[in-house]
């Protein structure tokens, strides 16, 4: 995006809440925004690098997404890698 905005996306047609948590949140779930059959993050300002991250949909169990490379982290949990160039 320009000047440094990124956009993360989430393809969850149907879903009625998806969140994120992962090192570019701080491990803090976060809500994202409908826009049609996706859940959006804005994040501006996000840094070039790799970030670890996770996804809920509908109260469900955090989930590396589907469409990342994966690894486990430091506590056996199966997170997806978000590199940003």
């Amino acid at each position: 995006g320009p000047r440094g905005r990124r956009r993360l996306a989430v393809r969850a047609p149907g879903a009625t809440r998806v969140l994120l948590r992962g090192d570019l949140t701080g491990w803090h779930p976060v809500a994202l925004v409908r826009e049609a059959d996706c859940c959006v993050l804005e994040a501006p300002g996000l840094a070039p690098g790799t970030y670890r991250l996770v996804v809920q949909v509908d109260d469900g169990a955090w989930r590396a997404p589907a469409n990342l490379p994966t690894l486990d982290d430091d506590y056996d949990a199966r997170v997806g890698l978000l590199v940003v160039p």
